[in-house]
């Protein structure tokens, strides 16, 4: 790829029964610092969707966009959908509830000059953060790293390597599983080539939607911030429950078997850091388990303090959303063990798509 060349674009973006957030998606494109002519736009819809073409119609004047249908309601099958028959090699793909931000493009291009680069991502939060967006997104704002192995709901892609890494897996991924996104990025650094995200140029999440026709995830109404959080802190924790232990055990194994030996080591740390302290604790009693505790908080937080992450929050931020996201990931990784020794002893196959 050459320097400050102009580069035809394709814009993909999936929609599913939400016209006034396709708009907005749409809008945003007018606002990006690159020429229109050169942005081809590919709006897949799901059967059923009739509000799609209402939105495009009001902007085939203004805009390159074409409407294409997918064959199956699947996110994954859209985007390989809206990959497929792009004309361009560079490919964008974005949630219909993403608002771009108008370096996008600029940005892409520059980093997918680098070599061995497949996809370069960007962090997408809301207007008002949640804990879940400041712990996975909010890690990357400002900075530019190549830690990462998951694709985001804004991801520039070099379809032309796409021939050795594989298209998104159509068994994954809403309403059929989780982690369809990490599954293709743990596929992509496996094979050898790179993912970047891109902290500097972060997009705007417009609204947070379970994949159902404009229902909006629960919103608590309660003003008793406390009370508020402990709810949401449980429903996280119960909806966790049954993603690992019963409904989408398998997609967590699915992203291990894609997953390079870097992935592999890292979730073996997870795993190996509950054994750790609770061996400190059997053996060396209350202050051993405090010393253990105290020295995997420093490592935790000096590793993430030296890689800038969190680097746009306040100091308590920086130093705590580090010890919660290696908690989280633990956890995940001991759900998914228990619900994949529970379904093989009760022989249950994973719940696949038809």
């Amino acid at each position: 790829m050459k320097k400050d060349k102009l580069y035809p674009i394709s814009i993909v973006i999936t929609t599913y029964y939400r016209p006034k957030l396709l708009a907005k998606a749409l809008e945003s494109i007018k606002k990006l610092e690159y020429p229109l002519e050169k942005i081809e736009i590919i709006v897949v819809r799901v059967p059923g969707d009739t509000y799609a073409e209402i939105i495009i119609n009001k902007y085939r004047d203004i805009l390159d966009v074409k409407l294409v249908n997918s064959n199956q309601d699947c996110i994954s099958c859209q985007r390989n959908k809206g990959i497929m028959v792009s004309n361009n090699d560079i490919v964008i793909l974005v949630d219909d509830d993403i608002e771009l931000s108008p370096c996008t493009i600029k940005n892409a291009l520059e980093l997918l000059e680098k070599p061995r680069v497949a996809a370069v991502v960007f962090p997408a939060l809301s207007k008002h953060p949640s804990l879940e967006e400041k712990l996975h997104h909010g890690k990357f704002l400002g900075i530019v790293s190549n830690k990462i192995y998951t694709t985001m709901p804004v991801t520039a892609l070099r379809k032309s390597l796409l021939t050795k890494i594989g298209l998104f897996r159509e068994d994954m991924g809403p309403p059929y599983s989780l982690h369809e996104d990490w599954e293709m990025g743990s596929r992509i650094r496996k094979k050898g080539f790179i993912i970047i995200v891109d902290g500097r140029c972060p997009q705007r999440h417009l609204l947070e939607y379970r994949r159902s026709k404009n229902i909006p995830i629960e919103t608590n109404k309660t003003n008793n911030i406390i009370l508020s959080t402990i709810l949401n802190i449980s429903r996280k924790i119960i909806h966790y429950f049954n993603l690992y232990i019963d409904k989408h055990w398998w997609s967590f194994w699915q992203v291990m078997k894609s997953s390079p030996l870097s992935q592999l080591v890292e979730y073996a740390g997870y795993y190996a850091l509950p054994v750790i302290l609770l061996s400190a604790l059997l053996t060396a009693g209350i202050k051993g388990f405090l010393l253990s505790l105290g020295i995997v908080v420093a490592i935790i937080d000096t590793y993430s303090l030296l890689m800038r992450y969190y680097s746009r929050l306040s100091l308590l931020e920086r130093l705590t959303y580090p010890l919660v996201l290696v908690a989280v990931r633990s956890i995940r990784a001991y759900l998914a063990l228990i619900g994949l020794i529970h379904n093989k002893l009760r022989g249950r196959e994973p719940r696949q798509r038809k």
